[in-house]
């Protein structure tokens, strides 16, 4: 029997926005005892990715993991391994960006560890076979796929395979596939057995990622078992590095690998396929691809491009584009995704012309055949989809945007959180029956259809109008109501008024609620105060419940010091209640309720004013 190579890799990241707690955890548990200990066994050679995020944070923290990780490169026992900086998945943000978050990745270890990676890693094993002619332009000669995508190609069940070169549009990268099962029993604290038993295989050459697999309480006891037991393994395992291996092959067969993501089951979700599952993961795909362009808009100023792309940049971690698991993805994480928003919002002001002057744009922004109106002021951008809600509205000194929330996955954007996403209910409705999910004779008018008005006026307002439904007696809730509505932003102010009609032969008695979603850091004492506004009058009330007789409600976000607040025309009962995905908090939710009763022909009016203003404004 002949000597085999096996590569042994080792992945680590943490997503932009994860706490010092977080990342010093990591640091702890797994970062300081792995590699400690491989320091101790200089016959067991790695090859490492670590984030640029996460080598960061090290670096500034524990410059002494840093100093320990350059000494393993310089006895060449550790090869790096490159990528996108901030862990991009790679088919989904434009090739510049690819181009640009891989040479920064590329220049910062060469910079630190005084060696360019060769390869690189793709985030979530994403792969798309145009990713070829990128890589190889950013001088990667090889990656790594999961070993099922050559069973794909192969079209043979084979337990390993060769390494294997892959080719688009005349640009070649070498791959090399990773074997999951493979991982797991080696990832033991002796895997001489499995060691062993690779002796006997026909293939010679086998590559594992082993972090996922370690026992969650590994230790510095365990990596010291494990990698003693490495170390006194058969003479003919030679642990090895891949560039190592890249200089060694000869005539590897060339393969063409398709576009998916492989996970538990077998299951295979193309990568583009959570952004249509996932309304709040498109919704940040659009940001970033609409703050792409106006960065690219940007002219004759080099420092201030660079620094908004690489804001950018920070915003397109995999993270909020992968499933993981389905019962939390990481997007459902509120502080995760506000750090997303952060660096889009703060990459947007960067690329702000100096003179800004405000403007009301339609396109389609969420790319999806329909137009979108974009309110942009000094201190306020405010987004209106074709629904006739608002979707999304950010404060920009602070770069926060109070619409972003999130539902659940897979949930397609049936139940997305927004502002002014209109409801009419029966007169007996209560809060209980929406905290319920009981919708019986309501209309939720945010899932029909409003007929664009375009703009008016010569102030820049845009209109809406939802028509009656003409239905056979009885089919529907509310069918006679035809809803016109304008929205208006004024400096830190969106009004919004309504128009509502009865158009049929009969009269309409009915509760209207515009429901409206604000996302604030927490609903504790400590994150968010609720006020209560009647005449003159302002009371302290709890974050949740009924309040009759109100003329506004306002919200005192704590941290951000900034009030947002709603008034109308008229005096309304306001059911506040917060929303959760499970224990973590998403949103709190207002419905200013107001009783409504429309004879045939007549018509309702009503205002509704929303504010944002820091504490040093007031």
């Amino acid at each position: 029997m002949g000597k085999i190579s096996l590569i042994l890799g080792s992945h680590r990241h943490l997503p932009y926005g994860s706490s010092a707690d977080e990342f010093e955890e990591l640091y702890r548990r797994e970062l300081k005892p792995f590699i400690t200990t491989l320091y101790r066994f200089p016959r067991i050679s790695l090859v490492l990715h670590y984030s640029g995020v996460l080598l960061q944070w090290i670096e500034r923290r524990h410059p002494e993991l840093i100093m320990l990780l350059k000494n393993l490169v310089v006895r060449k026992q550790v090869e790096f391994l490159g990528g996108g900086f901030y862990e991009p998945l790679l088919p989904l943000i434009p090739l510049a960006d690819k181009l640009g978050q891989i040479e920064m990745m590329t220049t910062y270890l060469r910079k630190t560890f005084g060696k360019r990676p060769q390869g690189c890693l793709l985030p979530c094993n994403v792969w798309e076979q145009n990713l070829t002619g990128p890589l190889h332009a950013c001088g990667m000669v090889y990656t790594f796929l999961n070993e099922a995508l050559f069973s794909h190609v192969q079209g043979e069940s084979l337990p390993y395979y060769s390494p294997c070169i892959t080719e688009d549009q005349g640009k070649v990268i070498t791959v090399f596939p990773v074997y999951s099962e493979l991982g797991r029993k080696l990832s033991v604290r002796d895997p001489s057995a499995a060691l062993e038993k690779l002796l006997g295989e026909q293939e010679k050459i086998f590559t594992v990622f082993t972090d996922n697999f370690f026992d969650k309480d590994a230790n510095e006891l365990f990596y010291n078992d494990f990698f003693e037991a490495l170390s006194v393994s058969d003479p003919r395992i030679e642990f090895i590095t891949p560039g190592r291996i890249f200089r060694q092959l000869k005539n590897p067969e060339k393969r063409y690998f398709p576009s998916f993501i492989e996970r538990k089951g077998g299951e295979c979700f193309l990568p583009r396929k959570f952004l249509t599952d996932c309304s709040e993961a498109n919704g940040i795909y659009a940001k970033m691809m609409y703050t792409h362009i106006l960065i690219n808009q940007l002219r004759g100023d080099k420092a201030r491009k660079s620094a908004a792309r690489r804001e950018l940049w920070k915003a397109q971690g995999c993270d909020m584009f992968y499933p993981g698991n389905e019962d939390a993805p990481l997007i459902g994480c509120q502080a995760k995704r506000k750090a997303v928003y952060r660096a889009l919002l703060e990459a947007e002001k960067i690329s702000r012309e100096t003179a800004f002057i405000p403007s009301l744009a339609a396109f389609d922004f969420n790319l999806n055949g329909r137009t979108a109106y974009i309110f942009q002021d000094e201190l306020i951008n405010c987004y209106i989809d074709s629904a006739g809600a608002v979707f999304e509205l950010d404060y920009l000194p602070r770069n926060w945007n109070y619409l972003d929330t999130y539902t659940a996955y897979k949930d397609g954007g049936k139940n997305k959180r927004r502002a002014f996403a209109d409801i009419l209910a029966p007169p007996e409705a209560a809060l209980e029956h929406i905290l319920q999910g009981d919708f019986r004779g309501f209309r939720r008018c945010g899932c029909e259809h409003y007929e664009n008005g375009g703009t008016s006026g010569s102030r820049e307002k845009v209109n809406f109008t939802l028509p009656a439904r003409i239905l056979p007696s009885g089919e529907g809730s509310f069918d006679a109501v035809e809803i016109e509505k304008t929205f208006c932003l004024e400096h830190d102010s969106l009004a919004v008024t309504y128009v509502l009609n009865n158009r049929h032969s009969r009269p309409e008695r009915f509760k209207f609620m515009p429901s409206i979603d604000l996302s604030f850091p927490g609903d504790g004492k400590t994150f968010l105060e609720v006020f209560r506004v009647r005449e003159d009058s302002r009371e302290e009330i709890p974050g949740a419940g009924v309040f009759p007789e109100t003329g506004a409600v306002e919200f005192r976000d704590i941290k951000n010091e900034v009030s947002v607040g709603l008034a109308a025309d008229r005096p309304f009962e306001a059911w506040i209640y917060p929303v959760k995905t499970g224990d973590e908090y998403q949103s709190t939710c207002l419905l200013p309720v107001m009783a409504v009763d429309l004879q045939p022909g007549e018509n309702w009016k009503t205002e509704f004013r929303l504010r944002i203003v820091s504490d040093e404004n007031r």
